[in-house]
């Protein structure tokens, strides 16, 4: 009897057919199958901790969990880093999250769609940036903003008179100033961006560095 159990439980009854993957954008599927090698497997005998670490050894993946679904079946749930940025001065360009690790790179700037970080260098041990206290400011009040207005930004920059400014693709300049709360001004700038597109106006500026005096300068 306890023959014919662990006969049955090494059989290919239990053979994984079927992977889902759960919470990709940045990893394709096929990536996540090859790397690890389970399509085939004894789905009864996956270690799903390990499995799971193994993962999270990916530089995109914040978090991951693993499930089974008797009798073919495994699903992969995770939690991607979110692109926030690129840093480095020529080619090529470190893609990181709010946190400073390296997610990928890229060569062409003209073809990222994320904004570039004006003088922040490059990891050298590529794994991640440490940023100074300007741009965690940055990053943090990036992280607040929709994809579609993130998607706006391709620069960023930290003067010493106005502080942090976007330079937005359609020619907008936003000054956001220094020393502010990255969710209360994300909010102000997220109504003043919608209600100018929505009105298809001609922006040169937004002046976000008075807290109480919020500037748009139309383009003459």
């Amino acid at each position: 009897m306890i023959i014919s159990i662990i006969s049955f439980i090494n059989s290919n009854y239990f053979e994984i057919e079927h992977i889902k993957v759960v919470g990709n954008n940045l990893l394709k599927k096929d990536y996540l199958i090859n790397s690890f090698d389970i399509k085939g497997e004894n789905l009864l005998r996956v270690n799903s901790k390990n499995l799971a670490n193994e993962i999270l050894e990916l530089p995109e993946v914040r978090g991951a969990s693993i499930s089974r679904s008797v009798p073919n079946k495994l699903v992969i749930e995770i939690n991607e880093r979110r692109p926030i940025g690129m840093v480095g001065g020529k080619a090529p360009y470190q893609i990181i999250d709010k946190d400073g690790w390296i997610l990928a790179t890229s060569n062409n700037l003209s073809l990222s769609k994320f904004p570039l970080f004006m003088g922040v260098d490059r990891s050298q041990d590529g794994k991640r940036v440490e940023l100074e206290d300007d741009f965690k400011l940055v990053v943090d009040y990036l992280s607040q903003l929709p994809d579609w207005i993130l998607d706006e930004v391709y620069q960023v920059e930290v003067f010493a008179n106005s502080g942090i400014e976007l330079f937005l693709r359609d020619n907008i300049r936003v000054k956001l100033g220094l020393d502010f709360s990255a969710k209360s001004k994300s909010d102000i700038f997220i109504a003043v961006y919608s209600d100018i597109k929505s009105k298809r106006v001609d922006v040169d500026y937004i002046d976000l560095r008075y807290e109480n005096n919020i500037i748009v300068k139309l383009k003459e």
